[in-house]
């Protein structure tokens, strides 16, 4: 201990001394960390929010609010909160290494907000005894310590409504039970759907992407990955008491004027129809060597090919296991971007047929599997799927054999 004292002597040594303590204890402060003790006057809500018009916004939002006008308390807790600015941010997402946040803000400042987007806000009064929403109160807070806010984000197991779902049931001890679901457990791309609808382009994309993943029967307690979902299920959940999980609702901001979203004419279906028809035509009257032809099969097969590498990606490199093994890689096969190229090449005219013949082998199966598999395929998938194989069919020569020129 007197060498203790002896080495603090010094000011230089007694000044890292005093960094070396803070340090330590700031650290242990933050494992130990005690929220204010709330008032009887407390309430805690659950805030819904209406999805928006943004491609971010379309599945709504939910947030947590602790009020307590006698301690002065005033906090609305986001688990929803990204930074638009992280390098790389759209490959992160795409990757599943995406960090979200818990943030805090007054509930005025959640509420302007949404009133600016034009999005409708509902609250949900919990019915928590004054020790749960201690409890609560103590868990959020511990969350929104700078070393427990971040969290990797997942769209269906770890989002905004997912988190706010854990931490309520977790304060709760789980007393409170969810009734049995009327729709026979939807799956998570099912779920999606009605969300999706307006925006046709949106939810093609998205649905190519997921497989079978997205397509397992989802239970009451996944259901809650969406807002909707959750304040339907929180208003019929009871304790074995039969007391309500919600002892009160409102809706604080009714949107006005909301503009539904229109679908045009050109649906993704109906787009690749039309590229249906196109092969079908050039495949009838034309020659595959011809300018029509070539020019047609280099977009086709270039798309086809981009598509396919998409799918590759997240299947290789993501960490969304919805969009693993992808059976949409039978038609969007990725070595399609070799076809825009040799299409030109009157020389790859072999190689071409070559490719073209064993990738349509393969295709047979393929279909099978898309058909009887256990990942659903949307219709435009099937209509790519048969345009792929009429060109690939056209580039093979099988039912247009090249005629060779009199000598």
């Amino acid at each position: 201990m007197s060498s203790i004292f002896h080495f603090i002597r010094k000011p230089r040594h007694l000044s890292l001394f005093l960094i070396f303590f803070l340090f330590f204890y700031s650290t242990h402060l933050s494992g130990q960390f005690s929220a204010p003790k709330l008032s009887d006057q407390a309430r805690v809500s659950l805030l819904t929010c209406d999805p928006g018009q943004e491609l971010y916004s379309v599945f709504g939002h939910s947030a947590l609010w602790v009020y307590d006008p006698y301690r002065h308390i005033d906090r609305v807790y986001n688990y929803g909160t990204f930074d638009f600015d992280t390098p790389h941010f759209y490959l992160k997402f795409m990757r599943g290494r995406l960090n979200y946040k818990l943030s805090v803000s007054a509930f005025n400042y959640f509420y302007q907000d949404y009133v600016r987007e034009n999005r409708s806000v509902r609250e949900q009064v919990l019915n928590l005894t004054s020790k749960e929403k201690q409890l609560l109160f103590q868990l959020l807070e511990t969350n929104y310590l700078p070393e427990n806010r971040y969290y990797r984000y997942d769209f269906f197991y770890d989002n905004c409504s997912t988190r706010i779902r854990d931490i309520v049931f977790k304060a709760s001890g789980n007393r409170f039970i969810l009734p049995e679901n009327s729709d026979d457990h939807k799956s998570f791309r099912a779920l999606l759907e009605s969300l999706l609808a307006p925006i046709p382009w949106v939810q093609t994309g998205i649905f190519l992407l997921l497989t079978r993943g997205a397509d397992q029967p989802a239970s009451d307690w996944e259901y809650m990955f969406l807002p909707n979902r959750m304040e339907e299920l929180f208003s019929v959940a009871r304790d074995t008491d039969n007391l309500p999980l919600v002892s009160g609702s409102r809706t604080i901001f009714k949107a006005q004027n909301v503009k539904a979203r229109h679908s045009s004419w050109a649906s993704p279906v109906t787009i690749s129809l039309v590229i249906l028809l196109i092969s079908v035509l050039l495949f009838m009257f034309r020659n595959p060597e011809s300018f029509e032809s070539r020019l047609f099969d280099s977009l086709l097969f270039l798309l086809i090919g981009l598509t396919g590498s998409l799918f590759l990606f997240m299947w290789v490199f993501s960490a969304h296991q919805v969009s693993h093994a992808n059976l949409n890689l039978v038609w969007a096969f990725p070595l399609h971007l070799i076809i825009p190229v040799l299409v030109w090449f009157r020389r790859s005219g072999k190689f071409l047929k070559s490719y073209t013949r064993i990738l349509l082998v393969l295709m047979v199966p393929g279909l099978f599997m898309m058909i009887f598999g256990t990942q659903q395929t949307p219709v435009v998938g099937y209509v790519l799927f048969l345009v792929t194989a009429l060109r690939l069919t056209d580039q093979s020569g099988w039912l247009h054999p090249v005629q060779k020129k009199p000598e």
